[in-house]
């Protein structure tokens, strides 16, 4: 056996191939959680929820990126930018950054929908990942999978050798809102 970190996303979004890592010091944010210990050579992830659930406020420990877990609404309009900083931990050489988003809500994540950080350098403690919105953003809720590892990540799905793979949901909603009434402070 190995000591695997699998995301949580739906299965499908695991078609073409779990999306594991094994764990190492390298890390989303300040914890990695060990998977399932006693499984050997998985092929189907063990922690998949079922298509539509939410993962907020899930008890896996994923902190990469918190806003996504504590902001359950996103506004993205089509055409522009869409950034999130991600909190890296245990990087001793040059690493490897990806995050999907699952923009057209069809249970996978694309090849359009991915985007990479500049290579994250020793001694990294964050990284920021930029996405262009597509036209074809889907109102609802989505899905999306951070991966960092020091083997490439060109793929959401697949098993590396090391880093950490998150997944987390959020709602897309086409306008955006204000968490509370203004006030003289706000």
């Amino acid at each position: 056996t190995t000591s695997e970190d699998f995301g949580l996303a739906p299965a499908s979004y695991d078609a073409a191939g779990v999306a594991s890592h094994v764990v190492s010091q390298l890390k989303l944010g300040a914890l990695v959680e060990l998977d399932h210990p006693t499984s050997n050579n998985v092929s189907v992830n063990p922690d998949a929820v079922a298509a539509g659930t939410s993962l907020a406020g899930n008890p896996k420990a994923d902190d990469g990126f918190p806003g996504w877990a504590t902001s359950p609404s996103v506004y993205l309009a089509p055409g522009s930018s869409y950034s999130v900083t991600v909190a890296l931990g245990g990087v001793t050489e040059s690493a490897n950054l990806c995050g999907w988003i699952d923009f057209n809500r069809n249970g996978t994540f694309d090849t359009g929908e991915r985007t990479c950080a500049s290579a994250p350098p020793a001694n990294a403690t964050s990284a920021k990942l930029t996405w262009t919105i597509p036209a074809g953003v889907s109102q609802g809720l989505t899905y999306a999978r951070l991966r960092l590892s020091y083997d490439p990540v060109t793929f959401p799905t697949g098993k590396v050798g090391s880093g950490e793979v998150e997944d987390y949901s959020f709602t897309v909603v086409n306008s955006p809102t204000l968490a509370s009434a203004p006030t003289a402070d706000n």
